[in-house]
């Protein structure tokens, strides 16, 4: 199982401040934990794409959060020249062009990429604080107007498949490892290539900016799907044998065993995936604990892809 790693903050939108490192401890308390078992909610599954209305189909209409607009936008957009977003073929294996028909042409002023940006590896402005905020600023306020109105709406257990395979074929062509650095490689770590991605999967880009900024589940689905991590990577073993599944910002420490003659339990041990210095902590004590409310405190199987709804063995 590939052992997750610490994200840095990059993209206000789109990376979250998730730890991914691994701490397992196990140790013997001279006295009962102070702090003890308290339920936590687990994060919902993602719900499938909301389908058109009766008598409506994704060509007759779209939704614009609640509601369906069976009218197109202002005016009919015609749909984009094959290589207004071509990748140069003599540096970079396949040539991309949009698969979104609603992108106009041309590219509105208030959505345009500068052009400073253009072969920009975003890496680079780590070096460059300034820079990286002006960066993150512009591209949030272009995704939430492409998301508004250049949306088409597809059912986004189609689109997550192409946008995977989109950044397969993305990262093959950028210089940088993955495995060199803590953030997701959106776009190959490119900034042109990233806001194409926004332009061409504007369905996935929502599904991101809807989920808790905070240990959000689309990081570890797409890390999963680009190959750095295992669908099992948040599986744990309880002493007994029992699996247990752990989620992103809980440092979890477990007690059994409690000796009333000592006065302390004669199993504890402690266990988290995530940022460990910002990671809440809870105490499950396994002698009195419920299967039901064991389960409710776990993490999500990812076994099973959340956005496409198939197990991956």
């Amino acid at each position: 199982m590939l052992r997750k790693k610490i994200w840095i903050p990059i993209l206000c939108v789109f990376v979250i401040a998730m730890g991914c490192g691994l701490f397992y401890g196990r140790k013997v308390a001279n006295q009962e934990p102070v702090k003890v078992y308290k339920p936590v909610e687990v994060s919902k599954q993602p719900v499938a794409p909301k389908p058109p209305p009766p008598g409506e189909t994704y060509e007759t209409g779209h939704w614009h959060g609640d509601e369906w607009h069976s009218e197109p936008h202002k005016t009919p957009l015609p749909l984009l020249p094959a290589d207004i977003f071509a990748i140069d073929t003599e540096k970079h294996s396949r040539t991309f062009v949009s698969f979104n028909p609603l992108i106009p042409n041309p590219i509105p002023e208030h959505v345009q990429m500068p052009p400073k940006w253009q072969d920009w590896y975003y890496m680079e402005a780590y070096a460059e604080p300034a820079e990286l905020a002006k960066y993150e600023q512009r591209l949030e306020e272009i995704t939430r107007y492409i998301i508004q109105d250049y949306n088409p709406g597809r059912p986004l257990q189609d689109m997550w498949v192409e946008f995977i395979e989109t950044e397969r074929q993305l990262m093959a062509d950028s210089p940088y490892d993955e495995e060199n650095f803590g953030i997701p490689s959106l776009g190959g770590y490119r900034a042109d290539w990233l806001y194409q991605q926004i332009w061409n999967f504007p369905e996935v880009f929502e599904m991101i900016l809807s989920e808790e900024k905070e240990n959000a589940m689309w990081v570890n689905v797409f890390h999963i799907d680009m190959g750095y991590l295992e669908p099992d990577w948040n599986v744990f073993y309880l002493h007994d044998g029992r699996e247990f599944r752990t989620r992103d910002g809980y440092r979890y420490e477990f007690v059994s065993g409690y000796n009333e003659d000592k006065g302390y339990y004669r199993n504890t041990y402690s266990f988290a995936y995530g940022d460990i210095q910002n990671a809440e902590t809870i105490t499950v004590n396994l002698d009195t604990i419920s299967e039901t409310e064991l389960e409710r405190i776990q993490g999500y199987n990812y076994e099973i892809n959340p956005y496409t709804q198939k197990p991956y063995f």
